[in-house]
């Protein structure tokens, strides 16, 4: 057994990406191969799929649609698709949206990641609003609307392989998404954006009905 761990340790963290990407040719390899999800239903196949096949994913639903469980799964996938230079910037209106929802799923995808991953991965990784994986590779959560003025906060994340990921959507202001088109400037940057646009107004609402906006609209019932 400790032979066994000792080789394990002794895998580079290249080979271990290598490896990883092969898993992944279908975006769905990853979720049932590496992270042992179960039996996923059509709308959390679909949302996977769209993210690494779309520039921009707008899914609009009611609550327990598994569009956060989604998010969680697809964190992980990215960053180790895209690693060591991958970035997930996850954001919701409010705190408890962004650390109990959001890194509540992320923090259950990692255990089974350490749990079914034949690669050690270090316990300190994840913290409750960021998992760090090295200097450009990580996911980090920030709020919208909470700790003062909302202006300026998402400026200053680049990276070439960027993805962002809005809960609650339809409740964040249109400067915050103007603030995010910034962020996606690289060859490789994805949006997903989660929510109810309930009313006919704001951005997620106009990406969500409006072609222009090049948005892949994913919309459960």
């Amino acid at each position: 057994m400790q032979q066994t761990q000792d080789v394990r340790m002794k895998i580079s963290l290249e080979d271990q990406i290598r490896a990883l990407r092969i898993a992944q040719t279908d975006p769905l390899l990853f979720p049932t191969k590496i992270l042992k999800v179960g039996t996923m239903w059509w709308a959390v196949e679909k949302m996977i799929r769209s993210v690494f096949e779309h520039m921009r994913t707008a899914v609009q639903s009611g609550h327990s649609m598994s569009k956060d469980f989604t998010a969680g799964i697809v964190v992980l996938q990215w960053l180790f698709k895209y690693g060591p230079e991958a970035k997930v910037i996850c954001t919701a209106p409010t705190l408890k949206q962004v650390k109990e929802i959001m890194f509540g799923e992320i923090s259950k995808q990692f255990r089974s990641f350490q749990e079914n991953s034949p690669w050690p991965l270090p316990n300190d990784a994840l913290k409750s609003l960021k998992l760090e994986l090295g200097p450009d590779w990580y996911a980090i959560g920030i709020t919208t609307k909470e700790s003062g003025d909302s202006f300026g906060k998402f400026q200053g994340f680049k990276s070439k392989n960027m993805l962002i990921i809005v809960s609650e959507a339809q409740n964040v202001a249109d400067n915050i998404y103007d603030q995010m088109e910034g962020m996606t400037t690289s060859a490789n940057a994805r949006v997903l954006e989660l929510g109810n646009p309930i009313s006919p107004m704001g951005r997620f609402w106009e990406h969500c009905t409006q072609s222009r906006f090049g948005y892949n609209v994913i919309k459960l019932s």
